[in-house]
């Protein structure tokens, strides 16, 4: 998968290419989508400070855990002159996976989930291959948008369902208070007809 010493030439620029290019290819299919979907907005921008926040998170998991990457250990020339900062889980695939599978399980944002899951991978591709990451970094990027996902979605339901849970009660209890409200009125009314005439001299 990587080019090493001895790339082909043409590979080696589309990997380039895409390695750096290929997140502001997936920005762009974002804005694209929102334009296009009024009604994903909100969904789309929630994604994208999600998305902020993962990167957040992995840069510090790959400062702590300080894994070389290929060109440090003398395995491939350092084609696109990246810092030698750690290099698991990368940031890119973290990233744009968690924006992509956000789009994937949203109804209406298939079409762009899937692209942007291909970008994805294929941004991984060229960094693997113009050697600022090992596949390993990928699967871990990958790994921690996947995460961060399910955490953000668990915590949603979560809200939606206590939401749903105080709006039921709070129904429940007026539902009740009414149907107390009514007896009381009609026994109030039966006591009104049912009391006997008085009979003045």
């Amino acid at each position: 998968m990587a080019g090493g010493f001895h790339p082909t030439p043409w590979l080696l620029v589309a990997a380039c290419w895409i390695a750096v290019y290929g997140a502001w290819v997936a920005g762009a299919t974002v804005i694209y989508s929102g334009l296009r979907k009024p009604s994903q907005r909100l969904y789309l921008l929630l994604l994208v400070l999600l998305a902020c926040l993962t990167s957040v998170l992995s840069q510090a998991i790959s400062s702590a855990l300080d894994m070389p990457r290929p060109f440090a250990i003398g395995m491939s020339p350092n084609y696109l002159q990246h810092g030698g900062r750690g290099a698991m889980p990368s940031t890119h695939m973290s990233v744009m996976s968690l924006v992509a599978l956000g789009c994937l399980v949203r109804p209406g944002l298939h079409t762009a989930g899937a692209v942007l899951l291909a970008l994805a991978f294929a941004t991984a591709w060229g960094r693997i291959y113009a050697g600022a990451h090992f596949p390993a970094d990928v699967g871990a990027g990958l790994l921690l948008g996947a995460v961060v996902l399910a955490i953000y979605t668990g915590l949603r339901s979560g809200v939606q369902w206590w939401i749903a849970h105080r709006r039921g009660a709070a129904h429940a209890i007026k539902a009740a208070a009414d149907t107390t409200a009514k007896t009381e009125a009609n026994a109030a009314t039966s006591s009104v007809v049912d009391a006997p005439a008085i009979h003045r001299p």
